[in-house]
């Protein structure tokens, strides 16, 4: 299920920033350092690997596309994200 729109990780830290008034980014990593910097924080390397596959598959745009899901599931039409941040800015300008 997706939102109305497209939105990248830079986005989302982008908007965040805006709406709550925090700097927020977006750091890209290689897989290969997901997995080291995984590994290093406790999570066994199998599993880190296994979620290193998993997140290159997931972001390499083959999975880029608004649907309808939660109008099918909900009966109601998707939530922008902006809305949804200004709706709980509260919880993260703590």
């Amino acid at each position: 299920m997706t939102g109305p729109r497209l939105l990248t990780f830079a986005d989302v830290a982008r908007e965040l920033s805006e709406i709550i008034g925090r700097e927020i980014t977006f750091v890209r990593v290689t897989p290969e350092e997901y997995v080291t910097g995984a590994v290093e924080h406790g999570v066994p390397r199998e599993a880190a690997e296994g979620l290193g596959h998993l997140f290159t598959d997931i972001l390499d745009g083959r999975n880029a596309s608004v649907t309808d899901g939660v109008r099918e599931a909900l009966g109601r039409p998707s939530r922008d994200f902006a809305d949804f941040v200004r709706a709980n800015a509260h919880v993260w300008k703590r």
